[in-house]
C-alpha cells in the first residue's frame, strides 16, 4: 500500500475548517482522506503550529 503526503492546500484547508469547528470526519470526507491522517494534523494545530 502506498501513501501520499498532504499538498500544502489540504493543510490550509484543513486548518481553516478547525477554525470553524469541523469534525475531524468531515473534513475527511471532503477531503477524501483517512480520519487518522486528519486527526494527526488536527492535534498538531491544537498545539499551537500553523499549517504555513
Amino acid at each position: 500500500m502506498t501513501h501520499a503526503h498532504l499538498t500544502t492546500n489540504e493543510l490550509v484547508m484543513i486548518e481553516a475548517s478547525v477554525e470553524k469547528d469541523t469534525s475531524v470526519l468531515e473534513i475527511a470526507q471532503s477531503l477524501k482522506r483517512s480520519r487518522q491522517t486528519i486527526h494527526k494534523v488536527v492535534t498538531f494545530l491544537k498545539q499551537g503550529h500553523s499549517a504555513n
